[in-house]
């Protein structure tokens, strides 16, 4: 299991991957971080480049952290990102 020391804003919803160290709104999102690869080892997905299989992004930046990390959330099911910000902006 893996396990890390970063301050990700600590919330009563807030997950953190200690594998790949982003930060997610809540379990719904945390979960779909997670796929299965071709020989069944679990496996994060990159939020900044997810898609749904429509196409369109699976994530979208919510908020940030108090380190200035970004927070991952569900993407809206129709138009845009849910939030202003993008990778590198804060």
């Amino acid at each position: 299991m893996a396990s890390c020391a970063c301050d990700f804003g600590h919330g009563l919803r807030t997950c953190h991957c200690a594998a790949c160290h982003e930060t997610f709104t809540g379990v719904t999102a945390f979960d779909a971080h997670h796929v299965e690869n071709e020989d069944g080892v679990t496996v994060c997905l990159d939020p900044a480049t997810a898609l749904k299989p429509d196409g369109s992004l699976k994530f979208a930046a919510i908020r940030l952290t108090p380190e200035a990390s970004l927070v991952w959330g569900r993407a809206a099911a129709k138009g845009g990102p849910a939030a202003p910000w993008g990778r590198g902006e804060k």
